[in-house]
């Protein structure tokens, strides 16, 4: 017995300490690093806008409705990390970060209620391993996907209770599927999927009740929502966001990009090595029984174990597979697609590895207790060589790292004298070459954020036809505008330099 429970006490503690791993990858460093411009910047663009005009409810880009945004739940958490971090890159990433460290609590304290602490322990080991999760789009990126995959989470973990006998736990599936479309709009059909898929097995379980308010549940924040943008455009944006939407994410062909993808992730590798040791002792114990009653290995009994084995894992095969398969069969090829695949992987490895290995002692005794910790060794060592990665975060000196410290330097030289004022924009960017005076949105966002600038385009010629305004320069680029640019007021001489209409 106190041997049990010193064992206790050491899992319990590796476990804290695993929280505590996921949260450096999570919150280390979250406000440096480049601006992702597809579609951090974007969503930043569309925050600030409403953090600056009050206007909650219709999402604009450069002061134009944006037809293209996001429904605006992500935007709204947006707004609070403004509002409790300040308007930077800390406060834009802010909820991704957070809505990840939830995302893992909510599965390990499933985990711990249906499993045991040996599952929620390899949970967060194999959560804090993720490499596409944290580098792209997802946890440490202002983006939806974090929060988005919070809900595919939750809709799972919903459905799986309904198969324990919670028929009411249907009515949070909902709610996920509403709280999901209002994150990522038709994306959430992956949700719908899954739980098409999955209702033959849980229909019996369920009462009428349940379905009905499952499906106000999904409903109800979108209809008030609907109702109350609908005097601003009718029903153009819903349409937009809708048919417009699923018909540009369903387009002819097939996209195997995403299983190159999932061949790179270390969280793939760490699944197929479970299973192909479950494999392994399935053709062993075969070879073992010694009985003469043993019964042969056949057709028909693989057949039935590996029936009954997916039987078992059905609602997690089809998390994993789900956004996969639905979105190489779309034929749009965006990376991040697929991440609530990679939530589905981590529940899991974290059901199947104790289990796994619980079968593997019958063979080589005390090394089967040992295996799963190594499994977990293998995920800390490797988040650990991520975060490691971090510690250069902020210092390599891209270009848009350079004007966001430039942007920082003019505000506090100038101490905020020209917020508020439009700004024009002049610098060579290898993806605008010919179009000098266009603003990127990363580069329009820490304007607006680090400086405080209306960011319009125009160039050099737009700056010199607008006395009130200020030209952004691209320090590479003065000797090809000095003729026209020289006697005007340096306001900010670095990589990029900020000049004013005022004349020497």
């Amino acid at each position: 017995m106190k041997h049990r429970s010193i064992k206790r006490v050491y899992e319990i503690c590796i476990f804290v300490g695993l929280i505590v791993l996921v949260g450096f990858r999570l919150f280390y460093k979250l406000g440096n690093g480049a601006l992702n411009v597809t579609d951090e910047a974007w969503y930043g663009v569309n925050a600030y806008e409403m953090f600056k005009s009050g206007n909650f409810l219709v999402p604009t880009l450069r002061h134009q409705v944006d037809y293209a945004s996001k429904p605006p739940l992500g935007l709204w958490w947006i707004l609070i990390g403004f509002k409790l971090f300040g308007v930077n890159l800390v406060g834009l990433r802010m909820y991704s970060a957070v809505a990840g460290l939830l995302t893992i609590c909510l599965i390990c304290i499933y985990l711990l209620r249906r499993c045991g602490l040996r599952n929620a322990l390899v949970a967060a080991a194999v959560f804090a391993a993720l490499w596409q999760c944290f580098e792209l789009h997802m946890y440490r990126s202002g983006d939806m996907d974090a929060l988005f995959c919070f809900f595919y989470a939750l809709a799972i973990i919903s459905l799986a209770e309904v198969t324990r006998g919670l028929p009411h736990m249907f009515i949070a599936y909902g709610c996920a599927v509403g709280l999901g479309f209002m994150t990522k709009s038709m994306h959430v059909t992956v949700f719908l999927i899954v739980g098409i898929l999955y209702l033959p097995v849980i229909w019996h379980k369920l009462k009428a009740k349940d379905i009905v308010l499952a499906i106000v549940a999904g409903l109800l924040p979108n209809f008030i929502w609907i109702i109350a943008r609908y005097p601003v455009d009718g029903f153009k944006y819903i349409l937009s966001i809708t048919l417009g939407e699923a018909g540009d994410q369903t387009r002819a062909g097939i996209t195997f990009d995403y299983l190159r993808d999932i061949s790179r992730e270390k969280v793939t590798w760490v699944l197929v090595a479970v299973l192909v040791t479950r494999i392994v002792l399935f053709f062993v114990g075969f070879a073992t029984d010694k009985r003469e009653d043993a019964e042969r290995l056949s057709f028909r009994t693989l057949y039935t174990y590996l029936f009954d084995y997916c039987k078992s894992r059905y609602l997690l095969i089809l998390g994993a597979l789900v956004p996969i398969v639905f979105y190489t069969l779309a034929g749009h090829y965006m990376r991040w697609y697929i991440d609530p695949a990679y939530i589905a992987m981590v529940c899991y490895i974290a059901i199947e590895t104790p289990d796994t290995f619980d079968r593997l002692k019958a063979y080589i005794g005390k090394w089967g207790v040992i295996l799963p910790y190594g499994v977990i060794a293998f995920c800390i060592l490797y988040a650990c060589l991520q975060i490691w990665q971090y510690r250069g975060l902020g210092t390599g000196g891209g270009a848009i790292e350079q004007f966001g410290h430039d942007m920082i330097e003019f505000r506090t030289e100038t101490a905020g004298k020209y917020d508020g004022y439009k700004a024009y924009i002049a610098y060579d960017r290898e993806r605008h070459v010919g179009n000098r005076g266009h603003w990127e949105l990363d580069f329009v966002f820490l304007g607006n954020a680090n400086a405080g600038l209306e960011c319009v385009d125009g160039g050099v010629e737009g700056f010199l036809a607008d006395e009130n305004s200020l030209l952004v320069l691209d320090s590479n680029l003065w000797s090809e505008y000095s003729n026209v640019l020289t006697g005007y007021v340096f306001l900010e001489q670095n990589s990029y330099y900020v000049l004013s209409h005022d004349r020497y």
